[in-house]
């Protein structure tokens, strides 16, 4: 099998290969980064989905969510399929939580392949030279980040996903576009914002394209927006259901996050944050090409659809204080279409040898693959929280009810419980409140600790077995500058039951 590394190095020079192998390989990188990237990259998408669904399934108790939950401004359906899957594999005895997590990420990669499958039929054949259209190939499949951010069952991935196959269907529709397409695309418009309310100013951008610039009839517009409330409507139902009365969270969510203003708790950053953090976050100096690959199709071609449907959505999150990098990943599947028009326009303006005639650019160029396939390699093997590895052993280890004692950090949480990854029946101490832990015959227990003294006194006397570690000890071997020093380094250990031998 010909691994992404080889694949990207031949970028270059002219190639056979069909997008059909391609995708192949694509779908091989996913499934394997589907496989290793534990965890979230960012909190709201296991608190706020997780977790709600945890609680429903009586897993875990309301008092354990965050105060979104206690607002009920938090969309449902998400939490709501997670709950569907664990009770439909329960039946078969399979609801495993890290299983799970793993199908879920899986199905969110699948989707993402899809979506990007979509917009390469739709784009491609619209670059002028044959090199640009592999390297849009290339890279809507292969950006390291957006392999990372397209296995996330988030709810920035799946609301930009639907998003953009109801823009792709709609865009490759022959004209009369058929009444089934814009009930299908309202209804994938629909879901994309119960699930992620920003996606309305992607929807209505593009909506008001097709009204002004397309001039798509008014009363098919109508069908497709009534189709969108459909799916609102289903969210609501769904909303009653998860909360257990009658709440529309769309409401609660505007009028405490932005008409309170209870977002800018959480920082506020400058308007022009997303380009200065995008260039400093996606390794720069390559990040560079992100940045130029949006501003280029936004200036450069004002009239397109996907420029109409940008605006809104940037201008909002321009506009709004509180800023983060991942509130723009619901439209990372257009990045690698900006990418290719800028590119396409370089070869046009300096000859199609640009990138092998000038010193400058051929480095850029091999430099910016050999990173970006380095990062990929990390992306697909490393998990996507590293404390989710001591979540996944101790699941494995705890087979009856089990006490753990820790000294200032739970391992289960340092704050808010994981609820969803925990066996039944754990209760948990700060072992302050003892003089000596020691076995008890109907439990399993534990001891979390930081202390390193601490546990070498109980591996040397065989009290306990380490079954976790957060660094491997040899890694302490490469102190540079200080930096292990600085690291806390944390232990579970169990407690040895002579009864078990």
């Amino acid at each position: 099998m010909i691994n992404p590394f080889c694949l990207t190095l031949r970028f270059m020079r002219e190639t056979t290969w069909t997008t059909q192998r391609i995708f192949t390989i694509a779908l091989v990188v996913y499934v394997i980064t589907a496989m290793f990237s534990l965890g979230y990259h960012h909190r709201d998408e296991h608190f706020q989905i997780m977790e709600f669904a945890s609680c429903k399934l009586g897993l875990g108790h309301d008092n354990d969510l965050p105060w979104e939950y206690h607002f009920q401004m938090r969309p449902a359906l998400q939490p709501a399929m997670v709950v569907v899957l664990y009770r439909f594999l329960g039946l078969f005895g399979a609801n495993h939580p890290f299983f799970i997590a793993f199908l879920l990420r899986l199905f969110s990669a699948l989707l993402s392949l899809y979506a990007i499958r979509l917009i390469i039929d739709l784009y491609q054949s619209r670059f002028k030279h044959e090199r640009t259209r592999f390297w849009f190939l290339i890279l809507s499949f292969f950006i390291w980040f957006s392999v990372y951010n397209n296995v996330r069952f988030s709810s920035e991935n799946w609301a930009g996903n639907l998003f953009v196959i109801g823009f792709a269907l709609m865009m490759k529709a022959k004209r009369p576009v058929k009444i089934w397409t814009y009930l299908l695309v309202g209804a994938l418009f629909g879901l994309s914002f119960v699930i992620r309310y920003q996606s309305a100013f992607l929807i209505l951008g593009f909506g008001v394209w097709l009204l002004v610039r397309r001039k798509d009839p008014f009363g098919k517009l109508v069908l497709m927006a009534m189709s969108f409330f459909a799916m609102f409507g289903l969210g609501v139902l769904i909303d009653r259901w998860y909360y257990g009365n009658w709440v529309l969270t769309t409401w609660n969510y505007l009028k405490w996050n932005i008409l309170a203003d209870r977002v800018s708790g959480f920082g506020v950053e400058p308007w022009y944050y997303y380009m200065t953090q995008t260039f400093l976050d996606a390794i720069p100096p390559f990040s560079l090409l992100y940045v130029v690959g949006f501003l280029w199709l936004i200036f450069k071609r004002p009239k397109s659809a996907i420029t109409w449907t940008l605006i809104p959505f940037l201008a909002v999150h321009f506009l709004i204080g509180h800023k983060e990098t991942r509130f723009m990943f619901p439209i990372l599947g257009f990045m690698p279409v900006g990418i290719a028009y800028f590119l396409d326009w370089v070869l046009d303006k300096y000859g199609v040898d640009f990138t092998e005639k000038n010193i400058w650019a051929k480095w850029f160029k091999k430099l910016f693959w050999v990173s970006n396939v380095l990062l990929l390699v990390v992306v697909m093997f490393r998990p996507a929280n590293n404390t989710m590895w001591r979540h996944f052993k101790m699941y494995r280890v705890i087979h009856k009810p089990a006490i753990m004692y820790f000294e200032e950090t739970s391992p289960f949480g340092e704050s808010l419980p994981y609820r969803f990854y925990m066996r039944p029946n754990i209760e948990t101490l700060p072992y302050d409140i003892v003089d000596t832990i020691l076995p008890d015959p109907n439990r399993q227990v534990f001891i979390g600790t930081t202390d390193k003294k601490m546990v070498k006194k109980y591996l040397d006397s065989g009290a306990a077995s380490l079954i976790y570690q957060s660094h491997p000890e040899w890694i302490k071997r490469f102190n540079f500058n200080g930096w292990a020093d600085r690291t806390t380094f944390y232990y579970v250990l169990e407690i040895n039951n002579p009864d078990d031998k």
